[in-house]
């Protein structure tokens, strides 16, 4: 069986509410111990 996995991707018309989205959802993940890709593709 395949393992899946979690993507997040954030989109923001603004460079700098991305970033701190992405960094909010990084952190949770390390604190929950869980594992996505996360990206910015916009």
């Amino acid at each position: 069986m395949e393992k899946s996995c979690l993507r997040i991707a954030i989109c923001d018309d603004e460079r700098k509410d991305r970033e701190n989205v992405q960094e909010l959802v990084e952190n949770y993940l390390e604190q929950k111990n869980l594992t996505a890709q996360v990206r910015c593709p916009c």
